[in-house]
């Protein structure tokens, strides 16, 4: 029952304060029950991590560590939610091997399902989106992600990790699969060059934030 209404049946006047205090306990046991308790500050993976903002999302697959490392230090500035995309069927160990692989999957347009999917994804204004650079494309399961969410009218600030073709073709790839989202500028860094960019990673994380309107 509700505090207040409590309150009125008992025929007792509560302070304001006791009753605010009892909705909040409520309000937290109902939390509880839904499974919305927030995750350890530390823990990474298919779950969320919570920050300062609740309008930003960071999302990326990393297999290396590079676009992983990256991810992180823009979530550390914009705040909002971390969540890194894996496949359900790993990748071979082999380099080749997941190089062939991808290869297939970029020439047939057949993607691998991922985890996980974000019910609620509209909640969202701007979402940071993460890849390394395969064969100059998007990698397969972002291209994944971005066809599995409803993104019409969201932000989309794409940052990437290269060796040697920058953002490649990522920018046509967001538009072809996601064609009504509002596409930003874009971030590449280069594989061997993560750590010493974070600090150039934060700042275009932060003109990102600022823009309004869509610069492509």
């Amino acid at each position: 029952m509700p505090v207040a209404v409590a309150a009125e049946l008992s025929g007792k006047m509560m302070p304001a304060g006791s009753i605010l205090a009892g909705r909040r306990r409520l309000l937290a046991a109902a939390a509880g029950s839904f499974g919305l308790a927030f995750l350890p500050a530390g823990k990474l993976g298919a779950q969320a991590r919570r920050g300062s903002s609740r309008h930003a999302l960071t999302v990326y697959f990393t297999r290396t560590g590079n676009t992983r490392q990256l991810a992180e230090a823009i979530h550390r500035q914009v705040g909002g939610d971390l969540i890194r995309v894996e496949t359900l069927e790993a990748y071979p160990e082999d380099y080749q091997a997941t190089v062939q692989q991808a290869r297939r999957e970029r020439d047939s347009g057949r993607w691998p399902s991922i985890r996980p999917r974000i019910a609620d994804i509209r909640r969202y204004d701007m979402i940071f989106l993460g890849s390394p650079i395969w064969g100059d494309h998007l990698n397969p399961p972002m291209k994944r992600f971005l066809a599995d969410h409803d993104l019409a009218g969201l932000r989309i600030a794409p940052f990437v990790t290269y060796k040697v073709s920058r953002m490649g073709q990522v920018r046509r790839n967001v538009m072809q699969i996601a064609p009504r989202a509002r596409l930003l500028d874009g971030l590449a860094v280069r594989d061997d060059a993560v750590a010493p960019s974070k600090a150039r990673a934060k700042a275009w994380a932060r003109r990102a934030l600022g823009v309004q309107g869509d610069t492509g």
